[in-house]
């Protein structure tokens, strides 16, 4: 007797998945593109793209209207409506380092013929 193995579908890639929080969040696609740096035609992508790979679509288009939340967007979106509001983490400026700075190193000047270090 054999059994039929059903395919498991991976988690959805995360960027897509924030690129859908933003556009729920906004409320339009141009609104969550100008949130995220990105082009509208990106964003309607990276939508089509998380509806592809989850087998549903999330998302009613309708042109010149807010945008629609299906049965399976608002199911995606619940969970996550605590996160929705927060702001997006700069990525101007690198996170803080966990280890202290040392004071001070010996490096190998490259202009010294003699091969001396000197403190930096």
């Amino acid at each position: 007797m054999s059994r039929e193995v059903l395919p498991v579908k991976p988690q959805p890639d995360l960027k897509l998945l924030a690129t859908f929080l933003a556009v729920v969040r906004r409320g339009s696609m141009a609104d969550a593109a100008a949130e995220l740096g990105y082009v509208p035609s990106a964003v309607s992508q990276h939508i089509a793209g998380l509806e592809r790979d989850m087998g549903v679509e999330l998302i009613v288009r309708r042109p010149g209207s807010r945008l629609i939340l299906t049965a399976a967007g608002r199911s995606l979106a619940r969970p996550a409506a605590p996160w929705r509001g927060r702001p997006r983490r700069s990525s101007t400026r690198p996170p803080a380092s966990r280890t202290p700075p040392t004071a001070s190193r010996a490096v190998r000047s490259p202009n010294c013929a003699s091969g001396s270090t000197r403190a930096r």
